[in-house]
């Protein structure tokens, strides 16, 4: 996260992370939190949210969503998942590839000759109506992170 100028204001707008030094008023500086939409081939920022330090990656991320496109991939790392955040990001019609974390469940509903199976999320720990087939594939990795992409068509075999 970046430090800001050390002003009241910027104290008041975005926060201090926690220290043990000095008089209990915080780190040395503000700092703020950012979450960014960048392309990878180009590093081209297509987007960016800015909030206090104390505001979530998850929550942050919302507001770039709007960003979104058919035709865009979205790559996201483990601690962006949720079911609701997930179904914002396919409403907008790009297409999603998007790391979970390894405790996810994900009962295996069909297996493929590749590796890959089918899945399903849901939005909450029992099956809901609607319910995006998902299609993941393990690893011999010992810290397996599993993927899970929006469903386009599954492999065959």
């Amino acid at each position: 996260m970046p430090d800001v100028a050390d002003t009241e204001a910027n104290v008041e707008r975005f926060g201090r992370p926690a220290s043990s030094r000095g008089d209990g008023r915080g780190g040395a500086f503000p700092q703020v939190r950012v979450v960014g939409l960048a392309e990878c081939g180009s590093h081209a920022i297509i987007d960016a949210a800015v909030g206090a330090y104390r505001q979530g990656e998850q929550t942050l991320v919302e507001s770039v969503l709007r960003s979104l496109l058919p035709g865009m991939l979205l790559l996201a790392d483990r601690g962006f998942f949720s079911y609701t955040l997930w179904d914002k990001a396919r409403a907008t019609g790009a297409d999603l590839l998007w790391r979970i974390k390894s405790n996810a469940v994900l009962p295996v509903e069909k297996r493929y000759s590749d590796g890959s199976f089918a899945s399903r999320i849901y939005p909450g720990p029992r099956p809901g109506a609607t319910t995006p087939t998902v299609s993941t594939s393990e690893s011999s990795n010992t810290r397996w992170h599993p993927a899970i992409p929006t469903p386009t068509s599954a492999p065959t075999g």
